[in-house]
């Protein structure tokens, strides 16, 4: 993504970055909550967040696989990466970070998650069935992929 111009969408949310929790719609945590719930998000999962923004997936993800799990949250904002790196820093979780990358584009090892996760965001992407599939060869065989929409 270096040195590319960002998308029309991914220039959106970082200008919004900084105030995002403060303008953002309250039911994102809600439904981050929930999606995490019903993905079966369990102590020991290697997570992926995909389109993680500030972090409304991705913090309840994080609680539940806990410090024996691991989490990766990508977001094409730069502004919603750095502030979700933050935040994820002040955790002290040891294997949770959040780093620039396209969820239209993932760029992962094949089977290295156990658990794939979206936030309403699949239907920014040009190409959602394309994503999906690979989101589903992120994850091991029989893991899961869970979007809300």
């Amino acid at each position: 993504m270096g040195g590319q111009p960002l998308s029309p969408v991914a220039a959106l949310f970082d200008a919004v970055a900084p105030v995002y929790e403060t303008i953002g719609p309250p039911f994102f945590d809600h439904f981050g909550a929930l999606l995490v719930e019903h993905a079966g998000v369990r102590r020991g999962d290697r997570v992926l967040d995909l389109a993680a923004g500030s972090g409304a997936v991705t913090v309840p993800a994080l609680a539940a696989a806990g410090h024996s799990g691991s989490l990766l949250a990508v977001d094409v904002a730069p502004g919603m990466v750095e502030r979700l790196a933050a935040r994820l820093s002040s955790t002290g979780h040891p294997a949770a970070r959040a780093e620039l990358g396209d969820a239209a584009r993932l760029e992962v090892d094949p089977g290295c998650f156990d658990v794939a996760l979206c936030g309403f965001a699949l239907f920014f992407l040009p190409e959602p069935v394309s994503a999906l599939r690979a989101w589903q060869q992120a994850v091991r065989p029989g893991g899961t992929v869970a979007v809300s929409t």
